[in-house]
């Protein structure tokens, strides 16, 4: 990191100029009636202070009583602006506060939505970045806006105030004056240990929401108590919340020791004030109501200086955490445009898929994944692609998928390369179903509609369309088993809008509801399948393989499988080691010539083998 100040003041104004005009975007009457409010408020302790010097002086003399009617008047008014301004102020911010917020998350998570590929999700660097800049987008927009508001009213009115002092004693005036500069000098000393520290809590509050989530999540319910995880989950979520709780500590004590030394010396100043304003009257015969609107004065400069450091303090503080928003929302909105190709979607498929010497690992110093893996899939050709675990099948349908890019070579789709086709357009002449697909809290319909959803804003359902797919991936039993049909709530989280509990379903329900989700999709020119019936039944993969099969006509498919019975319906078989193509025919010739896919075959026929069972 920089140790030029230059940059980071650039950066700081920077951000709070974005701070501002995003407040201004989200509600500009909003932010306008919020500085009158506060404008006003900071001024209202002057006009007392005039108003009770001008009622004092006037109780002196049998004149000027017979005129305090108007001045007791004014001061009502000046007492009820002052009483009521406060509560304006609070509802206010919070209704800035909300209007940001909606326009900040639009922001930062349409940007995040848009990042084209995984491995800039996947990096932990980025994890911590994008939790600080969503903790910096629910409040410190709004925070920024409203504390440079703060400070700009708190000196409008201190300013005020010391006007008031300095008609009286122009020492008090600077002695009260001189006891912002080291509580200010001391507010920004600790906001920059402030910030530090949340962004040395980062890692281990995203480690302690992991582990907290591990202990309450669904998914982990059955091995949690099977193995008796939890109290080594609640003790690892112990010892990250002991570290985010000491670093907080360790700012806290610092803060608590600071402000009571501020404290002692903005008394101690104050009390020098007061009885620099009485040697002032003794000796000028300044009149009770000078001495009197001083003294009010002295209090409310302390109030009000105490406010502006805390605007200030409060300014530092939004501005840091609003600079992590402000950074990751650039980088991400200014990421380098794609030459795009015209709009193939709507073009019948015609020389299909071809991978030309694909290399791919995760990061620079990374071992490789793949290594110079050619192959081509023809339309209407479904292609298995088999190996060992770690061989690179999941990752070379997700090349295909453009969830990552080639570190080297090409992947072309009818002869065009598809880093130069619409990413979204791309994307939409794709379909099939990941190993790890979603379970998404929401109805059966509602999980099945996703597959086309294609970044619509509502989700319109097609229900001739949905009971197709579902009768295609074998669930109708399983939808007339529910309660409430495809309407069912697929959760136990959640309820629906009768307030009625989900309903759960099995592994094998579930990827069938995912194979449906996939067939709703509908035809597109790519289909790809990781391991998509190993939750299924013998019969089930049977139906698969037939639905497949039938919609073959229009598409180049890549099935992966470890259950070799079903690789046996491909037209061909590509073999897989160590990221390499060693072997690519069909069933039959591969079983006579490629040792690991004989082996691989023959090691799961033998248990279906009679005399060949042991225990």
């Amino acid at each position: 990191m920089s140790n030029d100040p230059e940059p980071a003041r650039a950066s700081v104004w920077r951000a709070l100029r974005a701070a501002i005009n995003l407040a201004l975007n989200a509600s500009t009457p909003t932010l306008v009636a919020l500085a009158l409010t506060m404008t006003a408020g900071a001024l209202s302790p002057m006009l007392l202070a005039w108003l009770i010097r001008a009622a004092v002086d006037l109780l002196t003399t049998d004149a000027g009583r017979r005129s305090l009617i108007p001045v007791a008047m004014a001061l009502i008014g000046a007492s009820l602006l002052s009483a009521l301004g406060p509560a304006w102020v609070r509802f206010l911010q919070a209704e800035l506060e909300r209007s940001v917020e909606r326009m900040t998350r639009t922001q930062l998570y349409g940007a995040v939505s848009r990042i084209p590929y995984l491995d800039r999700l996947e990096a932990p660097e980025f994890r911590d970045r994008m939790r600080m800049a969503d903790h910096a987008s629910r409040g410190a927009p709004a925070q920024v806006a409203g504390s440079a508001l703060g400070i700009v009213t708190g000196a409008i009115g201190v300013l005020g105030l010391v006007s008031v002092v300095w008609t009286t004693s122009p020492t008090a005036a600077g002695l009260l004056l001189a006891g912002a500069i080291p509580a200010g000098v001391a507010e920004h000393r600790l906001n920059h240990a402030r910030a530090t520290m949340i962004r040395g809590i980062t890692e281990h509050e995203r480690r302690q929401i992991f582990y907290s989530d591990l202990i309450q999540s669904l998914d982990s319910a059955k091995e949690l108590r099977l193995f008796g995880t939890g109290n080594l989950f609640h003790a690892r979520m112990q010892h990250e919340l002991t570290e985010i709780h000491q670093q907080q500590r360790a700012v806290d004590r610092t803060q608590l020791r600071t402000q009571l030394a501020l404290g002692l010396c903005g008394a101690a100043l104050a009390g020098a004030a007061g009885v620099a304003a009485l040697a002032t009257h003794s000796q000028d015969n300044t009149t009770a109501g000078g001495v009197a609107a001083v003294f009010l004065a002295i209090l409310a400069i302390q109030g009000l200086l105490t406010g502006t450091i805390a605007s200030i303090s409060s300014l530092q503080l939004a501005i840091l955490l609003f600079t992590e928003y402000h950074t990751l929302l650039e980088t991400l909105d200014h990421d380098p445009p794609q030459v795009t190709s015209p709009n193939q979607n709507h073009h019948p498929m015609e020389s299909g898929l071809v991978l030309e010497d694909v290399w791919f690992r995760y990061q620079a110093d990374s071992p490789w994944v793949l290594q110079g893996v050619s192959m081509r899939i023809a339309p209407t050709e479904i292609v298995a692609l088999v190996g060992s675990n770690g061989a690179g099948k999941s990752t070379l349908i997700k090349l295909i998928a453009r969830l990552y890019q080639p570190t080297r070579g090409m992947i072309r789709l009818d002869g065009v390369d598809i880093a130069s086709i619409d990413l979204e357009d791309y994307r939409r002449q794709v379909s099939g179903v990941f190993q790890d697909f979603m379970t998404y809290e929401l109805t059966l319909a509602e999980n099945i509609g996703l597959g086309n959803a294609d970044g619509a804003l509502e989700l319109a359902i097609d229900h001739n369309r949905l009971s197709a797919a579902a009768t295609q991936a074998g669930l109708d039993e399983c939808i007339a088993s529910l309660p409430r049909g495809p309407q069912t709530l697929l959760s136990r989280i959640f309820t629906d809008d009768e307030q009625r509990q989900g309903s759960l379903l099995s592994g094998g329900q579930w990827q069938r509801v995912a194979l449906a989700r996939a067939a709703y999709r509908g035809p597109r020119k790519v289909l790809i399948y990781d391991e998509p019936s190993s939750g299924l039944d013998a019969d089930a993969e049977k139906e698969l393989v037939a639905a497949m099969t039938e919609h073959a006509e229009a598409s180049a498919q890549l099935i992966i499988s470890h259950r070799l019975g079903i690789t046996r319906y491909a037209d061909r078989i590509v073999v897989l080691e160590h990221g390499q193509v060693t072997g690519d025919a069909g069933h039959e010739e591969l079983l006579g010539t490629h040792t690991l896919y004989s082996r691989m075959f023959l090691q799961q026929a033998a248990g279906y083998t009679t005399g060949q069972h042991h225990r």
